[in-house]
């Protein structure tokens, strides 16, 4: 039985994306300030879209090195781990070429009025250029977190962030563009060429130790789960800022600006609640290859349970201080991006409850209904938002992600409850939900009066606001609290546990 890394990787990414969250703002209050707001637009949808040329050329090959280099290490073979990733490196690259001299064709599927913006051609080469790249990039980081290495990953991302953001900063005031996807390009290039020594050295340096393999396995085959893979990938685009670049034949790139700062900060949310999942999935696929299917079936409850709750807490304090938090990060010109935060809100808690169960379908082998359940998201959210626009405007686009987002969380917890890793949800969260919601509308009319002078003080308070809840709701039972805590290995991280969930540390 190998050791499990959960709790360390969750320490990992919890810096990682800390990190990731104080880079990010900063960018985007550079951004905000230092380009105009059509610039912004601009760069924004051209973003969406190079993630939409990345996910092509990708073919889905991250998530087929996170769910079988588990696989590879229960079997005792590195070489077949690495020779997965050579031969996917070189796909990308063999298909990045391809997208690099054929740009003149993939251009024509740009809006019109998104190509009339484009100043040159210089642009269109750097923007298939960083696309390639960010493929490669990602690539790399499913197989570290195939082999549950999330601090390599932690390490290079930060650098990339962290350089990023000191470019931009130097080159604030002549900023374009065109230079920052120039620099895209550099930077995804560099951690690309210097993770390769870093993940085949822990590949065979002794990741793969792992004893025999339990009887009774089901193991998909490679193809026909890269097959589920890649169009999971397609689907999953929706996901991303690609739907910015589906947004420039409705909307005017300023009113894209206002959404992109509004969902900037719930996504943020959103990655920042998720790394526990991410740090779970290698996992899952490790302790079912061990025959461990009790394990799994008894922890996703709980699991999905104290991410819901988290995301609820979080929810409230962002409702409450989101204006503030919008103003700080660019100015009053992005105001009106909080009426649309407070609409997004809300996709938040619903993602808590489905993520969870969409990473265990894709740590095993219900890949197809993780695929149905993200393309329901998609349809949902691309089927419904033109005509919400239009009656709507630029907030119409976040009632079409709530509204997707309600739809994939019910597929989810049906698909999950067929699969029997899911029992349903604790009846005990609608409580908690009732008490934030009397402490939102009281948060909300004390920031509209006080504006930062109120917010300062519920952030100060959040810790200890939460900590009381959740004890006089009765959140978590003794033993559900002691789960919880035996989860976190570091002891720092046991106190906090046990403090926030009023028990006993251990």
């Amino acid at each position: 039985m190998t050791r499990s890394k959960i709790a360390e990787n969750t320490i990992f990414l919890t810096v990682s994306g800390a990190a990731s969250v104080l880079f990010t703002l900063a960018q985007l209050s550079i951004l905000t300030r230092f380009l105009s707001v059509d610039d912004v637009g601009l760069f924004v949808t051209l973003r969406g879209f190079s993630l939409l040329l990345g996910a092509v050329i990708l073919l889905g090959l991250p998530q087929v090195l996170v769910r079988f280099f588990p696989t590879f290490e229960a079997r005792n073979d590195a070489r077949k781990a690495i020779l997965v990733f050579v031969l996917s490196s070189a796909a990308v690259v063999v298909l990045g070429a391809g997208l690099y001299f054929s740009s003149g064709l993939w251009e024509r599927l740009m809006p019109a009025g998104l190509r009339g913006l484009i100043a040159s051609r210089e642009l269109i080469a750097w923007l298939a250029l960083s696309s390639v790249t960010l493929a490669l990039k990602m690539l790399l980081y499913g197989g570290f977190s195939g082999l549950r290495e999330m601090r390599l990953q932690m390490l290079l991302e930060i650098v990339y962030l962290a350089a990023l953001t000191a470019y931009m900063i130097a080159e604030r005031d002549r900023l374009t563009v065109e230079m920052l996807f120039a620099a895209m390009f550099v930077l995804n290039l560099g951690v690309f060429a210097a993770g390769i020594p870093l993940l085949v050295k822990r590949a065979r340096g002794g990741a793969f130790t792992a004893g025999a393999v339990s009887e009774g396995i089901v193991v998909p085959g490679l193809f026909s789960y890269w097959a589920g893979s890649f169009c999971l990938s397609i689907v999953a685009l929706a996901f991303t800022d690609v739907d910015r670049f589906v947004m420039s034949s409705v909307l005017p790139m300023a009113s894209i600006s206002l959404f992109h700062v509004a969902s900037r900060v719930d996504v943020l949310l959103k990655r920042f609640l998720g790394l526990p999942i991410l740090a779970a999935q290698p996992e899952i696929t490790r302790v079912y290859e061990e025959g461990r299917w009790d394990d799994i079936a008894g922890r996703i409850g709980l699991f999905t349970k104290g991410l819901v709750a988290g995301a609820l807490l979080c929810t409230a304090l962002f409702a409450v201080i989101g204006r503030d938090v919008i103003v700080l990060l660019t100015d009053t010109t992005y105001a009106a991006s909080y009426r649309i935060l407070l609409i997004l809100l809300p996709t938040v808690p619903l993602a808590a409850i489905s993520a969870p169960l969409m990473a265990t379908m894709r740590s095993l082998h219900f890949i197809k209904w993780a695929v149905i359940c993200d393309f329901l998201w998609m349809a949902g959210y691309f089927g419904t938002f033109v005509p919400l626009v239009s009656a709507m405007g630029v907030e119409g686009m976040a009632v079409s992600q709530v509204l997707a987002s309600i739809v994939q969380m019910a597929a989810a917890i049906v698909l999950a409850k067929r699969g029997g890793f899911f029992g349903g949800i604790d009846p005990r969260l609608g409580r908690l939900l009732a008490a934030l919601a009397v402490v939102v509308a009281c948060g909300m009319f004390a920031t509209s009066r006080v504006h930062l002078y109120a917010s300062i003080v519920f952030v100060a308070a959040a810790p200890f606001a939460a900590r009381f809840i959740i004890a006089r709701l009765g959140v978590f039972e003794p033993g559900e609290k002691e789960q919880i805590i035996d989860l976190v290995k570091v002891k720092a991280g046991r106190r906090i546990a046990a403090w926030m969930l009023s028990a006993a540390a251990r």
